[in-house]
C-alpha cells in the first residue's frame, strides 16, 4: 500500500498528538492545568499576531476557540 506525503505527515501528527496527550493526562492535576494555560496564551498570542499582520479580519472558525464548553 502506497501513502503520499501528506498521508505520512498526517499518521505522523496523530501519533505525536497521541504520545502527547498520554503524557499530558498522566501528569498531577495542576501540572494539566498549567499545560493547557500555557496553550491557550499560546494560541491567544498567535491569533493576536496574525490579527495585526493581516490587518484584523476575521479568524477562521477553527482559530475563535481552542475548547468548547460543556
Amino acid at each position: 500500500m502506497s501513502h503520499g506525503l501528506d498521508d505520512v505527515l498526517h499518521d505522523f501528527q496523530l501519533r505525536v498528538f497521541g504520545e502527547e496527550l498520554t503524557r499530558v493526562n498522566g501528569l498531577p492535576i495542576e501540572q494539566r492545568r498549567a499545560y493547557v494555560r500555557r496553550l491557550w496564551e499560546s494560541r491567544v498570542k498567535r491569533a493576536a499576531s496574525r490579527a495585526e499582520t493581516s490587518g484584523g479580519s476575521n479568524p477562521r472558525p477553527s482559530q475563535i476557540q481552542l475548547y468548547i464548553d460543556e
